[in-house]
């Protein structure tokens, strides 16, 4: 069994470093030897709401994704805090291109697969982390129904497109101030170690994971707890250049130049 995972990409179609990132993953052969194929969320870096012109305007994306689906690959698209709300936009895409929707799952939190005989976690990596109060009332706000109204049914493709350059700008400058920061990196990294331990013991005794795999925190992870279960993190995909792929439940990052 062959598991390919990519988080944090943070595509802009404008950067064409991270879209062609995006695109070496679709097409590397060890992804397209696996059985699973997962976007652990923040794949775009603005992607917001059911608008057809994202089909067109990522065509190349898409394009890929129907080809890996054609290939009966089995894909999971996770929400991420930069792409939500795209249930109805993926629905859209598989029906217009007749595609089995059983290969296909829209996933908005964490889910639980029992892969062979082992237990995984897969989530973008939000739903686990400790604190960050301030974080969490804004997912609150942005995954509530009224947004989601709102992004499908008031806001135009072109001012998503518009206020995506903005949020994105401002997003880069606000952790660019906080990478330079002494020990920040290293902060958030044990924070999200300290996050997988409390999140494997909250699901004792029903759960009794051997892996959980997260984005989110832009810190690359391959850590070992003394309760038995590996926690893996590719971080920023475009700093780190990797992906992660498991085979017979091996683990490793593989470089994606």
């Amino acid at each position: 069994m062959k598991i390919a995972i990519i988080s944090d990409i943070h595509v802009k179609k404008t950067d064409e470093e991270s879209y062609d990132f995006l695109m070496r993953f679709m097409s590397e052969k060890k992804v397209l030897e696996s059985d699973f194929i997962i976007f652990l969320g923040d794949i775009f870096d603005l992607m917001v709401g059911g608008h057809k012109e994202y089909i067109e305007y990522y065509s190349e994306f898409f394009e890929a994704l129907k080809l890996l689906l054609m290939a009966n690959k089995k894909v999971f698209f996770f929400e991420g805090n930069h792409d939500f709300h795209l249930r109805s936009l993926f629905s859209y895409f598989l029906e217009k291109n007749v595609l089995d929707k059983s290969l296909f799952s829209y996933v908005s939190d964490g889910i639980s697969l029992k892969i062979g005989e082992k237990n995984y976690y897969f989530s973008h990596g939000d739903d686990i982390e400790l604190g960050n109060y301030s974080y969490k009332i804004y997912k609150s706000i942005v995954r509530s129904r009224l947004l989601k109204m709102v992004a499908n049914d008031l806001f135009s493709f072109s001012f998503m497109q518009r206020l995506g350059s903005r949020v994105s700008e401002n997003s880069k400058q606000r952790n660019s101030k906080k990478y330079k920061e002494s020990n920040f990196n290293k902060v958030i990294k044990e924070k999200f170690i300290r996050s997988a331990e409390a999140f494997y013991k909250r699901s004792l005794p029903q759960k009794r994971y051997d892996y959980i795999i997260c984005g989110h925190s832009h810190q690359k992870e391959f850590y070992k707890s003394q309760e038995g279960f590996y926690y893996l993190n590719n971080g920023f995909a475009l700093k780190t250049k990797t992906f992660i792929f498991i085979e017979n439940h091996s683990p490793e990052f593989i470089k994606l130049m």
